[in-house]
């Protein structure tokens, strides 16, 4: 009897101890991660950030529109999207670890985008996600009451290249394979780097990778540098 009370007691303190230290569990948010936020002004800013898998999926953003940053005095402050140029997270991997802020003129007249970069240098290539539409479309034909619904738009992923501030679409197949209707375009872009357009101006057998491209045309830069 006496064994069988020591047990009783030792699965009674066993279950306080754990219920004691779940409250303490529950308030490490895994929700915040940390990131690095460079200004307009050119100041970096140490903070932690609400976590998104991709924040290039977020899609267009009115210029005040604003997000939450956690300070490293625990506080949390508001910002617009326009006060900020980039973000960096350094606990994540390559291609999925720096953003930049820019204005998508393209496709959001006036707002901005976040875009995640995928290859990095004075040349970047750039991804992002605009969204579909949340719901289907119903329009009214004529005046007979009849009505049509249109398919939900799916998530298209969009690939841009950057450099000297200018930002340029790029059409890519799924292995970032360049398409050629955007190889005229990336001749003219590419300009600056004869072997690069020479390249993109020859019927070639393969297919030229994007970011092969990319990361010639930076080597090219730093050797007119040197």
């Amino acid at each position: 009897m006496k064994n069988a009370g020591g047990v009783f007691l030792f699965v009674l303190f066993t279950a306080l101890l754990l219920k004691a230290q779940r409250p303490a569990q529950q308030t490490q948010n895994p929700a915040w991660i940390d990131c690095i936020l460079i200004t307009k002004t050119g100041d970096a800013v140490t903070a932690k950030l609400k976590n998104k898998k991709d924040f290039s999926a977020l899609g267009c953003l009115l210029p005040g529109q604003e997000i939450i940053i956690r300070r490293t005095d625990g506080k949390e402050v508001i910002t617009a999207i326009s006060n900020i140029n980039e973000m960096l997270i350094p606990g994540r991997t390559a291609n999925n670890n720096h953003y930049l802020v820019l204005n998508c003129n393209h496709s959001c007249p006036g707002q901005f985008h976040i875009y995640r970069v995928i290859t990095e240098g004075p040349c970047k290539l750039l991804y992002t996600q605009m969204p579909g539409n949340a719901g289907n479309m119903t329009i009214n034909i004529s005046h007979h009451g009849q009505t049509i619904s249109t398919l939900n738009q799916k998530e298209s992923d969009e690939y841009y290249l950057y450099y000297n501030k200018g930002l340029m679409q790029v059409q890519v197949d799924e292995a970032l394979n360049l398409k050629p209707v955007s190889g005229k375009d990336c001749i003219a872009f590419f300009k600056s780097c004869a072997e690069v357009a020479k390249k993109l101006g020859e019927k070639n057998a393969r297919p030229l990778s994007v970011t092969e491209l990319v990361a010639e045309f930076n080597r090219c830069g730093k050797a007119r540098e040197n």
